[in-house]
C-alpha cells in the first residue's frame, strides 16, 4: 500500500481548505474593515487590486470556489484510492474497489470536508475575512482573470436565477439603500 493517495487526499482537503476561506471571507466581506486595513498599504497598485475585488465580490468568489470543486473531487477519489489500498490484502496483485471500500472513504471524505471545507472556513471568514482577502488578493485576481470564460456562464445563471426568482435588477434607489445601510452599519462599529 502506497501511502501517496493519503498524501494527495490531505494535500486537496488543505488546500480546499484555503479555497473556501477565501469564498467565505469575499461572500461576508465588510467593504469599510476592508478599506481601514486597505489604507495601510501605501502600494497604489494593491489598493487598486483591492477596489476591484469589492467592486465584483460574487465574480471574484466564484472564482475561487472553482479550484474548490475540483479538489474537493481529488480528495474525494484519493480517499478512496487510500481505502481500497489499505482494505486491499497485501498479497493481491492489484488494488480491488468495493461498495464498503467507497463507503468508508464518503464518510471520511464527509468528514474531512465538513471541518475543513465548511466548518473552519466559516470561522476564519468570520473573524479575519478581511485580512484574508487583503493578504491573498494577488492570488484572487489571478484566479479571477483565469477563471474569465466560466463567469460568463455564472452571470448567466445569476440572470436567470434573479429572473426566475422574481427579483428586481438593481436601480439606483436600491444602491442608495444599501449605501445608507453601510454607513449606518459603520456608525454602529464606531468607524464613522
Amino acid at each position: 500500500m502506497s501511502a501517496w493517495p493519503l498524501i494527495i487526499a490531505v494535500g486537496a482537503v488543505l488546500l480546499g481548505a484555503i479555497c473556501s476561506a477565501v469564498h467565505q471571507s469575499l461572500r461576508s466581506l465588510s467593504r469599510s474593515r476592508l478599506e481601514v486595513l486597505a489604507e495601510t498599504r501605501r502600494d497604489a497598485a494593491d489598493r487598486k487590486r483591492l477596489n476591484r475585488i469589492v467592486d465584483d465580490r460574487t465574480g471574484h468568489a466564484a472564482s475561487v470556489a472553482l479550484p474548490r470543486v475540483a479538489l474537493n473531487i481529488v480528495a474525494a477519489v484519493a480517499f478512496l484510492f487510500w481505502v481500497a489500498g489499505v482494505r486491499t490484502p497485501a498479497d493481491a496483485a492489484q488494488v480491488t474497489f468495493t461498495i464498503t471500500d467507497a463507503l468508508i472513504a464518503g464518510a471520511i471524505t464527509t468528514a474531512a470536508l465538513w471541518v475543513f471545507g465548511l466548518v473552519l472556513p466559516l470561522s476564519i471568514a468570520t473573524h479575519a475575512g478581511e485580512r484574508i482577502v487583503l493578504a491573498l488578493a494577488g492570488p484572487i485576481r489571478l484566479a479571477h482573470a483565469l477563471t474569465a470564460p466560466v463567469r460568463s456562464l455564472v452571470n448567466i445563471l445569476d440572470e436567470a436565477i434573479r429572473r426566475l426568482a422574481g427579483a428586481e435588477t438593481r436601480n439606483g434607489h436600491d444602491a442608495q439603500a444599501e449605501l445608507l445601510s453601510v454607513v449606518e452599519e459603520s456608525e454602529a462599529e464606531g468607524q464613522l
